[in-house]
């Protein structure tokens, strides 16, 4: 979780500076690149809820009513 939100911070602080590190990275646009970044931070959003949410419902659902 404290990777995602320095991950999150540093996106939205140092946002153009990311995009030309990454354009020049890969060799596609700063548009391009800039769209990559939303599109990372994004997916691991999700996969940070995924795999919170599941084993947790497993959990509940698991245990006994009672």
């Amino acid at each position: 979780m404290a990777i995602y939100i320095f991950t999150v911070l540093a996106v939205l602080f140092a946002t153009q500076s990311l995009a030309r590190l990454q354009a020049k990275l890969f060799g596609v646009s700063e548009e391009v690149a800039l769209e990559m970044l939303y599109r990372y931070v994004a997916f691991f959003k999700l996969f940070i809820i995924v795999f919170n949410f599941s084993p947790w419902l497993a959990l509940v659902l698991m245990s006994p009513k009672g």
